[in-house]
């Protein structure tokens, strides 16, 4: 299990950010991302499929899919994607992707920050209790 990055994007309105952000992308083997939009509108699209973004969606995109954000012009997008590799989980999150989206509602902000600032920790310990926290939040959405 690693956390590979975690980003907090805000209010993504800049030329580069957006070319950056709304770039068509996979991840390797092994990894899979989750979006957690706090605010703003626009579409996700993860492998064939697009999806209405809106504060307090989450997206869980697996290994090897192709996915996007397009952004709003009217309503800026604020947002969290965090990368993490764990083998061990694929089949779970191959579950959770089949779902998407999840209206976790707006409550989760201090959750995704908490999680980048432990999860990019030189810590080793802090790093691992950021990915349990996220794998603890899937487990949970999986049960419903």
């Amino acid at each position: 299990m690693k956390l590979l990055d975690a980003v907090f994007v805000f209010q993504m309105r800049e030329e580069l950010e957006l070319l950056w952000h709304q770039r068509v992308h996979s991840h390797d083997t092994h990894q899979f991302e989750i979006h957690y939009f706090v605010n703003g509108s626009g579409t996700f699209t993860n492998a064939r499929k697009r999806y209405t973004i809106t504060a307090g969606s989450l997206f869980v995109t697996s290994p090897g899919t192709i996915h996007s954000i397009e952004a709003s012009q009217s309503e800026l997008l604020t947002y969290y994607a965090t990368l993490l590799s764990c083998p061990e989980e694929e089949a779970l999150i191959r579950r959770l992707e089949e779902q998407n989206p999840y209206p976790i509602g707006g409550d989760w902000r201090f959750f995704f920050e908490e999680v980048r600032d432990k999860g990019l920790s030189a810590n080793r310990e802090l790093e691992k209790s950021a990915i349990h926290q996220v794998l603890g939040l899937l487990y949970g959405l999986a049960a419903g």
